[in-house]
């Protein structure tokens, strides 16, 4: 069950926080795009205002960018967590399927397959290693010349 995690309403269902507080924080200049679009949605407003605030394409917006990776993330850490009790561990798996169906339906973006995780990772590690090499190869110079 989503709870409200901000705000007078804190802890709160979302379906327990009153239609007035929900107006209120649909109309608040402070409010995010996302909270907004979940307020309206809970008054029963048309969502495509959201749209318009944000023009670019679904797969450029900042969420189609995070969202698959809160998932993935998400994934690891539980599989990490109950990796040692097979019903839960069944469970997160389940979970991470739903993740992955949600971020393509939602983002309109395809989830990576777990090789081209692996790939993504062996090339996110490589170009690390090449800047840790290029900031040592920088320190060792700027040392010789100050010798």
């Amino acid at each position: 069950m989503l709870r409200i995690p901000f705000g007078r309403y804190r802890g709160e269902p979302l379906d327990r926080v009153p239609p007035d507080y929900w107006a209120w924080l649909a109309d608040h200049e402070d409010t995010s795009d996302t909270w907004r679009a979940i307020a309206k949605k809970q008054l029963g407003i048309d969502l495509v205002v959201s749209d318009e605030i944000d023009q670019r394409p679904a797969d450029q917006r900042p969420a189609a960018i995070m969202f698959p990776r809160v998932a993935f993330t998400w994934g690891e850490v539980m599989r990490a967590e109950f990796a040692d009790d097979r019903a839960a561990l069944s469970i997160v798996e389940r979970g991470a399927a739903v993740l992955k169906e949600l971020c393509e339906a939602i983002t309109g973006r395809r989830f990576p397959t777990p090789e081209e995780l692996a790939a993504a990772r062996a090339e996110l590690r490589a170009e690390a290693e090449q800047n840790v090499r290029k900031v040592a190869t920088g320190r060792n110079q700027k040392s010789r010349e100050a010798v």
